[in-house]
């Protein structure tokens, strides 16, 4: 009997923390959906459903990231990050979610994309990093990202990119470079995206364009 009233007491608290939400967040499909969208947090929420698949936390006045937080949400599929004051991305904090399909970091203050960020993201498919503060893209920065099918870096200070910043990139089939300072391109930063049907390079101050010769691939707005 005493066992039987420990289990029955492990489950009550399993339950317990299963269920538990946040306070600031709202928590839909039993927390496996916590959307905390305007909550005034000073951390990452790390007391979720450890079962997780979608996370919302637009405008939730965020600056600092931790890894070790995230890292208890491995079922994790979609995470919005939008429109906090995120100035740095820690170099293991979105390494190993094998399932995680699509990622929104815009309007933050992200400067740098190293090129230990994106790592062992096999599922991978969107990633959003406009509207941020970004100068460089290190090369091989998205080497990893097989299953990447759009990416957006508009709006960003952008000057130039290196022409092994989008190596591995064979199945991206959006690109979007509007909004940046770029002023000329190099053919070769290019020649991996084999499967590029759309890129926009509108607003910025490329000369050459228009030159471009890629397969199936429409330019907007040079």
């Amino acid at each position: 009997m005493r066992h039987l009233a420990l289990l029955v007491l492990f489950i009550t608290n399993f339950n317990e923390v299963l269920s538990f939400c946040q306070p600031g967040c709202i928590c839909f499909d039993d927390g496996k959906d916590v959307r905390c969208d305007h909550a005034n947090l000073t951390t990452f929420p790390y007391m979720l459903n450890p079962m997780l698949k979608k996370l919302s936390l637009v405008d939730a006045k965020l600056k600092l990231l931790d890894s070790a937080s995230i890292s208890v949400y491995q079922e994790l599929e979609y995470l919005d990050l939008s429109n906090n004051e995120i100035e740095e991305l820690p170099s293991d904090f979105l390494v190993g979610f094998s399932k995680l399909k699509e990622v929104k970091l815009q309007n933050n203050k992200i400067r740098l994309i190293s090129d230990d960020l994106f790592k062992e993201l096999p599922s991978l498919e969107i990633l959003d990093l406009s509207q941020n503060k970004i100068e460089r893209i290190m090369s091989d920065a998205f080497l990893e990202l097989k299953a990447l099918s759009s990416l957006n870096l508009s709006s960003n200070n952008l000057h130039m990119i290196s022409s092994k910043s989008f190596n591995g990139l064979s199945g991206l089939s959006e690109l979007d470079l509007s909004e940046n300072q770029f002023e000329k391109l190099q053919r070769e930063t290019f020649d991996q995206l084999t499967g590029l049907a759309y890129m926009s390079l509108k607003n910025n101050k490329i000369k050459n364009g228009k030159n471009f010769n890629f397969k199936l691939l429409k330019l907007k707005n040079c």
